[in-house]
């Protein structure tokens, strides 16, 4: 099966415009694993990234904090 020019640039442009849509949305991801706790009428989940973080090598420490109806919470301040 022949596919013209036209139908060729149509649809690389439609999956370039894909990409770029899908790479400035803004999504909430989950945690997989991890250590989950309830506080109060919260859902806390804790993950570090390593697993397990070696001194002196940096790591990134992971949040998800649900409200009683299982919906993330956003823009909020937290300290460590």
């Amino acid at each position: 099966m022949i596919i013209n020019v036209p139908t060729k640039i149509i649809t690389l442009i439609s999956f370039l415009i894909l990409i770029l849509v899908m790479s400035s949305t803004s999504v909430d991801a989950h945690l997989f694993g991890g250590v989950t706790k309830d506080a109060g009428k919260y859902t806390v989940t804790f993950q570090s990234f390593p697993v397990y973080p070696s001194p002196g090598e940096n790591s990134t420490l992971a949040f998800s904090i649900l409200n009683e109806e299982g919906l993330n919470l956003v823009n909020i301040s937290s300290k460590i």
